[in-house]
């Protein structure tokens, strides 16, 4: 039976892999038609698909009555965006810091802090989601006040693709999350591993690998790249957890416990992250390489504990 929830887990993988890097480009190409500014298009759009499938995780687990392992997940996710791919982003890219830049990691540390504080008593009601709904409206009024002052009416490159089988690649994602936490969730019960560690481990891991595809592949410069994983890390600390929440607040140890020591991890990296932006004029391999080694001490102390 483990054989065959291995080999289900493998192939939901490589298929959403697939589907959410070709709904990315295509959603570059759909901002391009529209005219939407690529600085708005890359911080905003693109990086709301890129988390689709955390919404449906969170929305999915709640069903199974195990949000632990949801949410999880989605921190998982974000130290993986924000170390493992923006870290192996700067071993190959030496990047300015611009103002813009900083502004963005200390929205980032913010939407860290906040889901912390939210989640000190264990639960994240409706109450707590409005305030990180707050949060991503300011980031997304400063976004858009951004794009309009400085007036950077370029596009996002454009890449042929087939736009019907944008719908059908919807689909895809839905089916391939709910594959991935049933498979997960399976294996979990027979290795007996935590919710919390197979969520915050393995899964944050699997949802972040397509973004080692879509970061070439969508954006013409470093600073877009920048800003597409720290947008992505916002939207993914407010949007996921709120929406859920909305839905059906979700308890902290309903079917596991998930505790407060990964949402302290990701503000200690958030934290880290945002004063180096602050302290320094460029990111480059040194920084990449430190990222990369958080997460790896991140993971072993998950695993340990």
């Amino acid at each position: 039976m483990a054989v065959f929830e291995i080999i289900l887990l493998v192939l939901a993988v490589a298929a959403i892999i697939s589907a959410v890097d070709f709904v990315a480009k295509t959603t570059s190409n759909i901002t391009h038609s529209l005219g939407i500014p690529e600085y708005l298009a890359s911080t905003i759009i693109i990086s709301f698909v890129v988390v689709v499938p955390l919404f449906v995780v969170m929305q999915i687990t709640n069903v199974y009555d195990v949000p632990v392992f949801g949410l999880s997940t989605a921190l998982g996710f974000t130290l993986a965006l924000i170390t493992l791919v923006m870290g192996i982003f700067l071993i190959k890219n030496e990047l300015p810091v611009e103002y813009e830049g900083y502004r963005n990691a200390t929205f980032m540390w913010a939407a860290a802090l906040l889901l912390f504080i939210v989640s000190f008593d264990k639960f994240i009601d409706r109450m707590d989601a409005v305030f990180l709904l707050i949060l991503f409206v300011f980031y997304t009024i400063y976004i858009i006040y951004r794009t309009e002052k400085s007036k950077e009416y370029v596009y996002l490159k454009q890449v042929v693709f087939n736009r019907l089988l944008y719908p059908v690649s919807i689909v895809a994602i839905l089916i391939c999350s709910w594959v991935i936490v049933y498979s997960s969730l399976n294996l979990g019960l027979q290795f007996n591993i935590p919710l919390e560690k197979a969520g915050f481990i393995v899964l944050g891991l699997i949802f972040a690998i397509p973004m080692f595809d879509i970061i070439p592949s969508s954006f013409r410069s470093s600073r877009l790249t920048f800003d597409n994983i720290i947008g992505s890390v916002i939207v993914c600390m407010t949007l996921v957890p709120a929406a859920a929440a909305l839905i059906s607040p979700v308890p902290l140890t309903l079917g596991g416990d998930l505790t407060l020591v990964p949402f302290l991890l990701l503000n200690v990296v958030t934290l880290i992250f945002a004063l180096s932006t602050r302290l320094t004029y460029s990111l480059h391999k040194k920084m990449g390489i430190f990222l990369i080694a958080l997460y790896v001490l991140s993971l072993a102390y998950m695993f340990i504990r």
